[in-house]
């Protein structure tokens, strides 16, 4: 075959036009793939104006505590070489205790801030500790009471972002009222929270409770380490999108539109540390995977559903040429490339409005304008280049179709391959059923070569 014949073949018959649309597809990559960047851009100037704004007000909160501290004399008697004599040194080392029993709550009231275009959701929780310690006696350890300072007895509440508490902590412990003062010890691997000198504290008293009171901006979730032998933790949120995290899942919890309420109940032989340590910092990871709380979802995130939506841009492309092209066979009409070519990036259009209005309008919103006017404008145009209303309606019962498919998928999460995968079947069966009577021996044929003429 010369090339005249080829060139002939390439843009007549309907096999080189099926090739001719497959390269069109592949060239409508590269618009598709600089919308697909332009959101990943998007996302990122996101994150950063959301990171600022969070950083200002308040980080996810993650609360360790209260910790009961008591520091000690360790002595140690040694002889002098050169003189013989004994001498003693003491080196002051701590004690860490967790309590008995422990119930945490957080009460978080939401807030929303913006940085020009972003929603930034916010929190503010007002934290509840209450408990009890039982009176401490050292000597299972070796150590005399007259060893024990217990007048620097120190009571310690790490908290992950400590500068975003709004008023002055309490603590009610034992019926006495203390101010919690900034930091908190270095034996706690000088995290950042509180502290209150517990100044008569001797040990005791059998029973020691305290009521801790926190009032803490926040920002993306909020999280207690369960310390107790027996530990109770609730959140509850007006927030209607909460995801549970955590080594435990809630005992108990309750979601609905006006938002959600959940009860952690821990016991003491599930977690894998001690009521009681001399070196914090090597039980300090163990008692960090132990947290128990929540995180603030945003309930529609735009740019992820921009993308998802993008994953699916290939298969518009190819059923409505498809579409387009079953009407050329069975209409024995013409459609030039370039109107293949105008169609296509109208379908790529519908990504980047899409994108753009829901930064403003919301996914939702956005989405239905962007498909309206997509719709509008491709079965417009296909009107004229399809020369009947009855062939444009069916390529834009198409497109509808097709968005009313996808707007679904993008919906669900948990049926999404299930209804992607019975949609392509079903596709397939339909194209199949329509060319089900083509001969394609026919229309694959070469043209015939015409004889040149002699000189």
């Amino acid at each position: 075959m010369n090339k005249n014949n080829f060139s002939q073949w390439a843009s007549q018959s309907h096999i080189g036009r099926i090739l001719l649309l497959g390269l069109l597809i592949i060239i409508l990559q590269f618009p598709i793939n600089s919308i697909e960047d332009l959101v990943v851009e998007r996302r990122a100037t996101e994150s950063l104006a959301v990171s600022e704004v969070q950083q200002k007000w308040g980080q996810e909160q993650r609360i360790i505590g209260p910790l009961l501290v008591l520091p000690y004399q360790k002595k140690r008697n040694w002889h002098d070489a050169h003189s013989g004599a004994k001498e003693t040194t003491s080196e002051t080392k701590r004690a860490i205790f967790l309590p008995d029993e422990f119930d945490a709550s957080g009460q978080l009231v939401n807030e929303t801030r913006y940085r020009g275009l972003f929603e930034v959701p916010l929190y503010q929780a007002s934290v509840k500790l209450a408990g009890f310690f039982s009176g401490r006696n050292l000597k299972e350890w070796g150590i005399n009471d007259e060893d024990v300072l217990w007048d620097k007895a120190r009571l310690v509440v790490m908290v992950s972002d400590a500068r975003a508490i709004q008023k002055q902590a309490t603590i009610n412990w034992n019926g006495t009222e203390y101010y919690f003062a900034p930091g908190t010890d270095d034996s706690t691997s000088n995290s950042e929270g509180y502290h209150v000198d517990l100044t008569d504290y001797d040990g005791s008293t059998e029973k020691y409770t305290f009521s801790i009171k926190l009032l803490l901006n926040g920002s993306k979730g909020l999280y207690f380490a369960p310390l107790g032998k027996d530990s109770l933790v609730r959140i509850n949120a007006p927030w209607p999108d909460p995801s549970f995290q955590g080594k435990w899942l809630p005992t108990s919890r309750q979601v609905d539109d006006d938002g959600f309420s959940s009860q952690w109940q821990i016991p003491y032989l599930g977690r894998n540390f001690p009521q009681r340590t001399q070196n914090y910092p090597s039980i300090h990871k163990k008692v960090n995977s132990s947290l128990v709380g929540v995180n603030l979802i945003s309930p529609i995130d735009n740019y992820r559903m921009s993308k998802r939506s993008i994953k699916y841009e290939m298969l518009f492309l190819f059923l409505t040429f498809t579409v387009i092209w079953l009407i050329e066979l069975m209409a024995k009409t013409r459609v030039h490339v370039m109107q293949y070519l105008f169609i296509g990036s109208g379908l790529c259009a519908f990504y980047l409005l899409e994108l753009s209005l829901s930064e403003h309008v919301g996914f939702y919103w956005a989405y239905a304008i962007a498909t309206l006017a997509v719709i509008s404008m491709v079965s417009a145009y296909s009107y004229v280049v399809l020369r009947t209303g009855k062939r444009a309606a069916i390529l834009g019962s198409t497109l509808a179709g097709l968005y009313l498919y996808l707007f679904t998928l993008l919906q669900e999460q948990n049926y999404a391959l299930l209804i992607g995968s019975i949609g392509l079947f079903v596709m397939l069966g339909v194209i199949m059923y329509i060319t089900r009577h083509i001969d394609w021996f026919k229309i694959t044929q070469f043209p015939a070569a015409k004889n040149e003429p002699s000189e």
